[in-house]
């Protein structure tokens, strides 16, 4: 080299970084457009959260405010549902039906029908129907046959024998105590249990009281 000869020097000039910016909460769409204008790539981590809508990122790697090199990858957390197929538990006794969803992820809830075509405690219906398609953690509606109920007929101040007519004609049983009443005309319910209005199922037993003479 010449004395005297010129050297031209080129230095790499530094690239500046960018921050990685806010995206935990947004939805998937929202986040990726964001990463593309601020020239970041990006990875998907499904994380299946029952908690946060489908779609949502719940979490970044980097977090936000790092600063990175330009086109470097951001690492998105997204939410993600579980899905399972809803079983099939019509005509099952309705606590292994709820036992069953349980294991399935599924929450049963219960209603109940009177009915004598179904077995009581039996589930009649389900909804949604088996073999639906459904988010871990959703409710399915159990509807639980139950034996009929019949309202307890007013018997007190009647005799005794229109009282067991009355009774039976509901579709219920008696029994009598009878007891001395100085109030009460011997012959005549003195009370009865259960009371009048009570909802029992058919057949039930219903006591009655009966006055008896005072016997000096």
């Amino acid at each position: 080299m010449a004395v005297n000869s010129v050297v031209t020097l080129h230095v790499a000039q530094a690239v500046p970084g960018v921050q990685a910016p806010s995206l935990v909460g947004k939805s998937l769409d929202q986040a990726t457009e964001i990463l593309s204008a601020t020239g970041l790539r990006w990875t998907i981590t499904s994380v299946y959260d029952t908690q946060s809508p489908e779609n949502q990122v719940v979490w970044q790697k980097p977090s936000a405010g790092t600063e990175v090199p330009p086109n470097s990858t951001v690492e998105l957390g997204v939410a993600k549902i579980r899905r399972v197929t809803v079983p099939p538990v019509i005509g099952m006794v309705y606590t292994r039906a709820m036992a069953m969803l349980l294991e399935y992820g599924l929450q049963p809830t219960v209603k109940y029908q009177e009915t004598t075509d179904v077995l009581p405690d039996l589930v009649i219906s389900q909804s949604p129907a088996a073999g639906t398609e459904a988010a871990a953690g959703s409710v399915v509606n159990l509807l639980v046959a139950t034996e009929p109920l019949v309202t307890v007929p007013s018997v007190g101040g009647m005799t005794e024998a229109n009282a067991k007519a009355l009774l039976l004609r509901h579709g219920l049983t008696y029994s009598v105590t009878y007891q001395a009443n100085p109030q009460v005309t011997p012959g005549y319910v003195i009370s009865q249990s259960p009371a009048a209005q009570t909802r029992v199922p058919q057949a039930s037993v219903v006591q009655i009281f009966v006055a008896t003479p005072i016997i000096s």
